[in-house]
């Protein structure tokens, strides 16, 4: 009797192991499942933010378009005008289906700390050497044995220069033949007077340093220099004419990219149709972020 009641204690202790681990089993199942589900809703949730974000974006520029068919008529817009403000759409919802992974943001070097005091003069500049040495009384008997230098930085305003091309003028003693000379190099605006570096210096003062041509023109007359403004505009307009190549492969290239962001300036200018009235004009600048 007791033997028989150990064997079935024994099945009974067997069978609750076998539930045991196959309700461990089951549980180890589930939690995978968990963390697998917890991850994915992590991904639907960014996603979601993802997709929200350009929905709000979609739905500011949608405004905008429908204030501009709209609205007043100088805010209307023309077909290409349309075409340019919709492909950023279509660029957005392409790169939300392509989304690329997030790179890995690599740590921040903390950059060295400077101390204070004077800094150091670059090592391109050009040196002026002033030379200062004892009179030939105090220094008599003596011989140098080394130099003392002491650096500072100074500025010296641009200066205006005259340029000569000298050309030779050959001719036969017995006049048989015509006279003859070399022929000039080329330059930039043939019969304008004005040398690459003037006209250069013209362009970035204005493009880059934002310098109206009339400032330009009182800041020479400062030197005794005499730039008249109606020259000054002739000579931007020819280098306009020059870098007019240079413009269209640019804008060419850009267009091409696939991806193109652009913005509209409005901008007054003098209309000389209308008797000294100025006319809405539009500045577009083109980007493209992806090239």
């Amino acid at each position: 009797m007791n033997a028989g009641l150990s064997t079935a204690s024994a099945e009974e202790l067997a069978a609750l192991r076998a539930q045991i681990e196959s309700l461990q089993s089951l549980l180890r199942n589930r939690q995978i499942e968990a963390d697998r589900k917890t991850h994915q809703l992590r991904e639907l949730e960014t996603t979601l933010k993802i997709e929200t974000f350009a929905r709000e974006r979609a739905k500011t520029k949608l405004q905008d378009l429908l204030r501009r068919l709209y609205g007043l008529k100088s805010e209307q817009l023309s077909a290409d005008q349309l075409k340019l403000l919709i492909e950023p759409l279509e660029a957005d919802e392409q790169l939300l289906q392509e989304r690329p992974p997030a790179p890995a943001v690599a740590a921040k070097e903390k950059p060295a700390r400077k101390g204070g005091g004077r800094r150091k003069a670059p090592e391109h500049l050009p040196i002026e050497r002033i030379e200062i040495d004892l009179p030939e009384a105090e220094k008599a008997g003596l011989v140098r044995i080394r130099e003392e230098i002491t650096e500072e930085l100074d500025y010296q305003p641009s200066q205006f220069i005259r340029r000569h091309y000298v050309r030779f003028v050959y001719a036969d003693p017995k006049m048989q033949t015509a006279p003859k000379m070399p022929p000039l190099p080329p330059r930039v605006i043939p019969q304008a007077g004005i040398g690459v570096g003037l006209l250069m210096h013209l362009l970035v003062n204005k493009y880059t340093d934002h310098l109206p041509l009339y400032r330009q023109e009182q800041i020479a007359a400062r030197v005794g220099v005499e730039l008249p403004r109606q020259n000054l505009c002739r000579w931007v307009e020819h280098s306009a004419l020059l870098l007019r190549t240079i413009h269209d492969r640019l804008r060419e290239r850009i267009l091409a990219s696939g991806y193109v962001q652009v913005d509209e300036t409005p901008v007054k200018v003098l209309d000389p149709d209308r008797g000294g009235h100025a006319a809405q004009a539009y500045l577009w600048t083109y980007l493209s972020p992806l090239s």
